[in-house]
């Protein structure tokens, strides 16, 4: 009977800890809940100027010309308002961004019409059938055709002109 008194007390002592070690396991502070929504990257007050047009499939990229600091950026302003800067011209407009899906457009894009130089057909390609975006800390990607290409910006101090 001692025995049985002996064992039942080593069990209950040994059920205890395993249930404390698993108890203190699933306390663990993690942010892996799948309904708390993905954070809206921080675009408001940044600038991005365009690095390279990429085409995946074929794993190739070009720089864009002309290669003018003033030319090729993005300006992310209050509101969701954006401001692009073409090879030649100055557009203003909205953007939707949904962190979940990673999807990203522009809308109700307005300005200046002179005819684009060097890449800027090709700039505004992308910009007018943007879908998809990825961002880094430094990195911002915004896919069109069908995730198929892309246009690549650097972030960058927003300068004034």
């Amino acid at each position: 009977m001692r025995t049985r008194i002996s064992r039942l007390g080593l069990f209950a002592v040994l059920l205890t800890a395993a249930l404390s070690i698993s108890i203190f396991s699933s306390c663990k502070e993690k942010d892996e809940n799948p309904t708390t929504p993905k954070p809206t990257p921080q675009l408001e007050f940044s600038e991005w100027k365009l690095t390279k047009f990429v085409d995946v499939q074929n794993q190739t990229s070009i720089a864009p010309n002309p290669t003018d600091e003033g030319c090729f950026f993005l300006r992310f302003e209050l509101n969701k308002r954006i401001f692009i800067r073409s090879s030649s011209n100055n557009i203003f407009g909205d953007y939707i961004i949904n962190p979940e899906t990673s999807y990203f457009k522009f809308e109700n894009l307005e300005g200046t019409e002179v005819g684009e130089v060097g890449d800027g057909y090709l700039f505004m390609e992308g910009i007018n059938n943007t879908r998809a975006y990825s961002i880094s800390d430094t990195i911002l990607k915004l896919y069109y055709n069908n995730k198929q290409n892309y246009l690549e910006f650097e972030k960058r101090i927003p300068i004034t002109n």
